[in-house]
């Protein structure tokens, strides 16, 4: 088989959609890394409560700034891929 036909079959993304792919995983990867920190900072603050009212704080707000968050997260991601879309239809946001 010439090589030609193996990318014919397995085509590689080009142009604007490398660029989509590339703007998706930076959202993803600095996105993880932002919740890793989050995660070890209250890991840590966990360890220095001193008591059980301490604690209980520490995971209300661990879990409502988690759910900001990945609110916000998937707010952009589809933002980038609704942009896409349109580049892709010619269409213009409303």
């Amino acid at each position: 088989m010439a090589s030609h036909e193996k990318t014919a079959r397995f085509p590689l993304p080009e142009g604007d959609l490398l660029a989509t792919i590339s703007a998706v995983n930076s959202q993803i990867f600095d996105f993880a890394a932002a919740r890793f920190k989050e995660d070890m900072q209250t890991r840590h603050a966990l360890f220095q409560a001193s008591c059980i009212a301490q604690v209980l704080e520490i995971q209300t707000r661990f879990f409502q700034k988690a759910k900001n968050d990945y609110t916000a997260q998937a707010s952009k991601l589809m933002d980038i891929g609704q942009t896409r879309m349109l580049d892709m239809t010619g269409a213009t946001k409303a």
